[in-house]
């Protein structure tokens, strides 16, 4: 290559990598705009509601329980509500861009970290009541006796009872295990 040729090759380089960090600037700066956050905080709120919904109809989780899951969720679609106005009413970029300087993409960012905390209790909690459900419903013989808890989110025992176990699940694994049958 000439001398030329490498300089012609140099600004093209140069040109692509300048358009690059350019274009994954720009991304990056709409992605933290309230427009887009807020399409993001209605999906994962829809998500949420969806599956409160299925949990409650299945009767998995105690009453009180997801009453205070019904609870929280009302209060994040009532705080939804202000954000998307406040969020509609940004009509130009530089309207999102000042409303975003102001801290409503940080308002929407903390109630997307809330929703996500309340999806993840809802489903932990469905789920170890499934798990608990399974044990108690496992065929065999019930001679073995085992503790089991149901534990709220807040990790305090509201309900405790003794029931028999078939004589497969190894109590002394931490986890509910299969025995080698030894």
């Amino acid at each position: 290559m000439d001398q030329q040729s490498m300089t012609i090759f140099s600004y093209y380089v140069g040109a692509l990598a300048i358009g690059g960090g350019l274009i994954t600037t720009l991304v990056c700066c709409y992605n933290r705009l309230p427009r887009a956050r807020m399409k993001i905080f209605q999906g994962i709120l829809l998500e949420t509601r969806n599956l409160y919904q299925q949990v409650r109809n299945e009767g998995l989780v105690p009453d009180p329980i997801i009453d205070e899951f019904g609870t929280r969720l009302r209060g994040l679609e009532e705080s939804s509500i202000s954000l998307r106005d406040s969020t509609h009413q940004c009509t130009s970029l530089f309207q999102e861009v000042v409303a975003a300087y102001y801290g409503l993409s940080t308002a929407i960012q903390i109630s997307i970290k809330q929703a996500v905390s309340l999806q993840a209790k809802i489903a932990t909690a469905s789920e170890e009541q499934r798990r608990m459900r399974r044990l108690l419903d496992a065929p065999g013989d019930t001679n073995q006796r085992y503790f089991l808890a149901t534990i709220t989110n807040s990790g305090t025992s509201t309900h405790a009872e003794t029931v028999d176990l078939p004589d497969y699940i190894d109590t002394q694994c931490p986890l509910p295990c299969i025995s080698s049958g030894t």
